[in-house]
């Protein structure tokens, strides 16, 4: 049996046993009566009885934390506002399934949180999802990130800074050219019933809506309409899109979003063609008796390899997903005894995803890839997974940077052309010197350059043209300059075709 199954089965148990909890069942009452009503049955007759084992709960805490997709610096409340709405902290068996959870955290944007497990220890997942879309609804056009130690091995009592990194994009500053409404294309009308089950749900008369999507139901919605608990809904969808899959989602919990974990509805009719005329008495039941797949966040996906260090004596390996450097967001990470398999997750459809390895020798937790055993392959597009990874330790090697400095403007006699290979993305003078540095007086353009026995590590490339060769120590105001990176030169490696645009 495998050990995924094996943790399948160990978290159903759980799961249910927490589950269970809010109902109700007899209780041991202690006693030695005839009709004693005790569950199990006593195993000694002391006053102070120790057959009841109190419940244990467990306090979860932490901060959801929003960063910058490509350079990791954490945002500011203003920063995220411009770039999504609130997001939703959920606590739960298994971060690829939204749709079964333990409890949640609702939040207006980043910050700190706290959730309360009662009478549960077991092992549990840790996941954010922000509703980058502003839509309400947590669907597949959002962005999720679990903690990335997950699962949690619960114990009981506290387990702290439990902390989640959300990387958002730049906000997008084109025009929208989706024509989805009634006046930008010729639509199908859609109309019908919801109809909900009240023995099935808590809050029957919150807020419902009625959503198209793609007829797999793995992208959506498209459209939606809202309204107060059951009764008549219609709606339109345009004819160029060939045919949509309704559901109908149940706000029960009264937060203000529709989630997987909401009671859901599927049209019995699923999917609708569209362009063929309008389509009329569409009943949605909520909730529908089956499970139904929802469009949701794509969930992480496996990255499986093998690590090889032929001159391996002691000390862990650690392998580790991020996000483009070592030093970028974080994904998941594995310790190795020993050379071997190791099994990491990434997000699904990312291209960004560096899957990197070194050698802690002595186990505590401390490494540097310059000096230590070493290797990365990347950054890589995770697709829907990756397997047959191999990352070789071997031993550190210097590696090569090599490009072009282009410029098209006037170059003067005394004017000198920097260029330096840094390890910050830009350079300060009191830092201390770049790793490499060349000066070209009167340089004559294109400019090819390269930098020999570099270490391995993640560096930035920066030029500049002194103009009137007054400016040793950085770039001047007159002075056009570029600073480009981050690349990451690997043990032996080489990272040539740099192009330098001073223009």
């Amino acid at each position: 049996m495998s050990l995924d199954i094996l943790r399948k089965i160990l978290i159903a148990g759980l799961v249910l046993a927490f589950l269970s909890a809010s109902h109700c069942f007899p209780t041991d009452d202690d006693d030695d009566a005839v009709d004693d009503d005790d569950v199990v049955a006593d195993d000694d007759d002391a006053a102070d009885d120790d057959d009841f084992t109190p419940p244990v709960d467990t306090l979860i805490s932490g901060e959801v934390i929003a960063i910058d997709r490509d350079t990791n610096v954490v945002l500011s409340l203003s920063e995220y506002n411009a770039r999504a709405g609130g997001l939703i902290l959920y606590v739960l068996p298994d971060a690829s399934d939204l749709s079964t959870i333990f409890t949640k955290v609702t939040m207006t944007g980043p910050g700190e949180y706290e959730v309360l497990l009662e009478d549960y220890t077991g092992p549990a997942d840790v996941i954010a999802v922000v509703d980058e879309d502003r839509n309400h609804f947590i669907d597949s056009s959002d962005v999720a990130r679990e903690y990335a130690f997950n699962p949690l091995a619960a114990a009981g009592g506290t387990i702290e800074q439990v902390n989640v990194y959300v990387d958002l994009a730049e906000p997008w500053s084109g025009d929208d050219d989706d024509d989805d409404d009634a006046g930008g294309c010729q639509v199908t009308e859609l109309d019908g019933d919801v109809d909900i089950d009240e023995l099935e749900v808590v809050n029957p008369g919150n807020s419902v809506a009625v959503t198209t999507n793609n007829a797999a139901l793995t992208n959506g919605p498209w459209n939606f309409v809202t309204r107060m608990g059951e009764g008549p809904w219609s709606s339109a969808e345009c004819d160029w899109r060939g045919s949509t899959a309704i559901l109908g989602y149940l706000d029960d919990d009264g937060n203000g979003y529709y989630e997987p974990c909401d009671p859901i509805g599927a049209a019995p009719g699923n999917p609708f063609v569209l362009g063929i005329g309008d389509v009329s008495g569409i009943q949605v039941p909520i909730p529908t008796d089956d499970l139904v797949d929802i469009p949701a966040p794509p969930a992480y996906v496996a990255l499986t390899g093998t690590v090889t260090y032929g001159s391996f004596t002691t000390g862990d390996i650690l392998v580790h997903a991020t996000h483009v450097t070592t030093d970028g967001q974080l994904f998941s990470s594995a310790t190795l005894a020993a050379p071997g398999a190791f099994q990491l997750i990434a997000p699904a459809n990312t291209a960004d995803v560096l899957v990197w390895a070194v050698l802690d020798a002595d186990g505590d937790g401390v490494y540097d890839i310059t000096n230590d055993p070493f290797a990365s392959d990347g950054p890589m597009d995770t697709g829907l997974g990756v397997s047959g990874i191999l990352l070789d330790l071997g031993d550190v090697e210097n590696g090569t940077f090599a490009g072009t400095v282009t410029y098209g403007g006037p170059v003067a006699a005394d004017d000198e052309l920097h260029v330096g290979v840094f390890n910050t993305p830009t350079y300060d003078p009191a830092s201390g010197p770049p790793v490499a540095w060349l000066v070209e007086p009167n340089p004559t353009f294109p400019y090819d350059f390269d930098f020999d026995e570099i270490p391995p590590g993640t560096y930035w490339i920066g030029s500049y043209l002194d103009v009137g060769g007054d400016d040793p120590d950085g770039a001047g105001p007159e002075d056009p300059g570029i600073n480009l990176g981050p690349f990451l030169l690997a043990p032996d490696g080489s990272v040539t075709g740099i192009e330098v645009a001073l223009d």
